[in-house]
């Protein structure tokens, strides 16, 4: 009798911690299946940020990737990357310095192209109306049209490719202080006018009308902090080259003329 009583409670014991180890793995399926579907769910849910005119801002994504958006820049990004890889897309100007995953490669779309890349540092110009232009500093990036060439161009560090109306052109970097926009400086090489008061149109949100067209020819090399605002970076451009300012508040508009 004795001994019976002891097999039960030997037996006992037992399917305790049975039913304690079934327990376990009931809920660490349950958990990892859950966060499986989480996961999958998060990965379908896109994020989209705006940055305002005169501003920047840096983010990092679930993969630890950085990236620098320029100002007027919409950039959309999923709370989690799927399985097989990293995809954004951006209408504006962005600095990618991409975590390396060689099983997940990082894409980005901008106006109909597309950047594959596994780890790199690269810059994206983007914006509307405007040739899209892409400028490797680190790394491989092949850059290509999938509806037209699914196998593009790779771009070798200090190239850029410009796109315009599908036709891709190879060239090297210029100037590389360029990219000191990620640091909020605006910098400009002997730069004809007219082309800085077009980005400084797009980077402030004003019009910006000149009167005489050979003021756009005069050439300009200087460096700018984005927080100075277009009122004080055309006043320092004024000191080099002389021409009037004249602003209208209401149509939000800056008229230069010859002096």
């Amino acid at each position: 009798m004795i001994k019976s009583n002891k097999i039960r409670r030997f037996l006992l014991h037992i399917s305790r911690y049975a039913a304690i180890v079934l327990l376990f793995v009931i809920a660490t399926y349950w958990i990892t299946a859950n966060h499986y579907r989480a996961d999958n769910v998060l990965a379908e849910v896109d994020n989209t940020l705006y940055v305002p005119a005169g501003q920047r801002i840096k983010i990092t994504l679930s993969d630890s990737t950085d990236v620098w958006l320029n100002a007027k820049t919409t950039f959309t990004y999923p709370a989690v990357f799927s399985e097989k890889e990293r995809r954004v897309s951006i209408e504006g100007e962005a600095f990618f310095n991409v975590k390396k995953d060689q099983e997940k490669p990082f894409v980005v779309c901008s106006g109909g192209a597309e950047m594959r890349v596994l780890g790199t540092k690269f810059n994206v110009h983007g914006y509307a109306g405007e040739e899209l232009q892409t400028s490797l500093l680190e790394g491989s990036l092949q850059v290509y049209l999938p509806d037209i060439d699914e196998n593009g161009v790779v771009l070798k560090p200090n190239e850029q490719v410009t796109i315009n109306e599908n036709t891709m052109k190879v060239d090297k970097i210029p100037y590389n202080d360029y990219f000191l926009w990620t640091d909020g400086i605006y910098s400009f090489d002997n730069e004809p006018l007219g082309n800085i008061l077009r980005r400084m149109e797009l980077y402030y949100d004003v019009k910006i009308v000149v009167e005489d067209p050979s003021i756009s020819n005069w050439k300009y090399r200087g460096k700018f902090r984005q927080r100075d605002g277009i009122d004080e970076i055309l006043r320092m451009i004024q000191r080099i080259h002389k021409f009037k300012i004249e602003k209208d508040e209401e149509n939000n508009t800056i008229i230069l003329s010859k002096m």
